[in-house]
C-alpha cells in the first residue's frame, strides 16, 4: 500500500476556508479546540483527494505487479493485472466526471479551481499509466518462448523510478506543495 497521507487541516486550509466566497456551511466538525466550517467546495475537495489517492495506490501496485510478472515471466498474474486495468478505467471515468461536476455545479474559483484541474490531469496521467502497465501485461502473456526472449534490462530500477514519481506527485499534490512537484518534474 502507498504511504501517501491526505492533508491535514492546516492554517493555510483554515485560511482557505475564510476566505471562501460561498461560506454555505455543509456541516461542522471540531478537532481539538479548533472548529472549522466545511463548505460544499471543502467537502468535494476532500473527496477528490481520497479518490485519487485511492487511484494513485491502484497505479502504483499495477507498476509493481507488471514488473513482478515480466521478470518472473508469469502470464497469470498479467492477466490479472489486466482485470486490474478495467478497475483503474473506471476508477478514472469516476475521477473524470466529478471533476466536471464540481466544475458545474460548485464553479470553484482560485485554489478550488487549481485544485480541481491538477487532479483532472493527474487523473489522465495515472490512467494512461496503468494502460502502459497493461500492454506491458499483454507482453507478457503473449510471449511463448522466454528462452529467445531477453529481458530489458534496468526493468526493476525503471519501475521503482515510476513508482516514486507516482507517489511523489499525488503527494505534492494532496500536500499542496509546489515543491515537491518541482522535485518530480526534475526526477
Amino acid at each position: 500500500r502507498s504511504q501517501i497521507q491526505p492533508a491535514k487541516f492546516t492554517p493555510k486550509i483554515d485560511r482557505r476556508l475564510k476566505e471562501n466566497s460561498r461560506s454555505r456551511e455543509a456541516s461542522a466538525e471540531e478537532w481539538g479546540d479548533i472548529r472549522l466550517a466545511i463548505t460544499p467546495m471543502d467537502a468535494c475537495i476532500l473527496e477528490l483527494e481520497k479518490q485519487i489517492l485511492n487511484l494513485g495506490t491502484m497505479v502504483e501496485a499495477s507498476i509493481s505487479r507488471v514488473v513482478t510478472a515480466l521478470t518472473q515471466h508469469d502470464p497469470l498474474m498479467a492477466k490479472a493485472i489486466l482485470h486490474e486495468g478495467e478497475e483503474i478505467d473506471r476508477v478514472e471515468v469516476e475521477i473524470h466526471e466529478a471533476c466536471l461536476q464540481i466544475l458545474e455545479t460548485e464553479r470553484p474559483t482560485g485554489f478550488d479551481l487549481r485544485f480541481v484541474v491538477a487532479t483532472l490531469k493527474i487523473n489522465d496521467s495515472l490512467e494512461r499509466i496503468g494502460d502502459l502497465a497493461e500492454n506491458v501485461a499483454d507482453v507478457v502473456i503473449e510471449v511463448g518462448d522466454w528462452e529467445r526472449f531477453h529481458g530489458v534490462p534496468g526493468v526493476q530500477r525503471l519501475a521503482e523510478a515510476a513508482q516514486k514519481m507516482v507517489k511523489m506527485s499525488i503527494q505534492a499534490l494532496v500536500q499542496r506543495d509546489a515543491t515537491l512537484a518541482q522535485e518530480v518534474i526534475r526526477l
